[in-house]
């Protein structure tokens, strides 16, 4: 967890925050020093310019939307690449991973898009 400090930008660790995999993708993190707003703005920015569609969460509500866009019939897929077995952390390495993630950035990039892309698409379900 120690890799997800900001005092740590430079460091590659096992995995990047949300923020950092859009900006910085596999390259050194955040090598100028930015700090989490610009971070944010930049990530914002990159979202606008190169994303026609930005989901954090209610993928059955794009779902549904799509399908009645192009009258499409749904198809079930298999869920892949991700992990089925339990995942054991102590509220002391949550609690250190929250404080990481607010300080990079992580947290204010996810409510700027919640305010910016939520809902972004309800008119096409009249």
């Amino acid at each position: 967890i120690s890799h997800l400090h900001p005092d740590e930008y430079n460091e590659k660790g096992i995995f990047n925050t949300q923020i950092d995999y859009l900006l910085y993708n596999r390259g050194p993190r955040n090598r100028f020093r930015a700090n989490k707003e610009e971070k944010i703005r930049r990530a914002m920015e990159l979202l606008q310019r190169h994303f026609d569609i930005v989901l954090l969460s209610d993928y059955e509500r794009f779902t549904k939307i799509v399908l009645k866009l192009t009258g499409w019939k749904g198809v079930d897929m298999r869920h892949h690449n991700s992990f089925n077995g339990p995942l054991n952390f102590t509220e002391r390495e949550l609690d250190k991973v929250r404080r990481f993630t607010e300080l990079n950035g992580d947290v204010g990039l996810i409510d700027a898009v919640r305010h910016v892309y939520y809902g972004h698409m309800d008119y096409l379900l009249e």
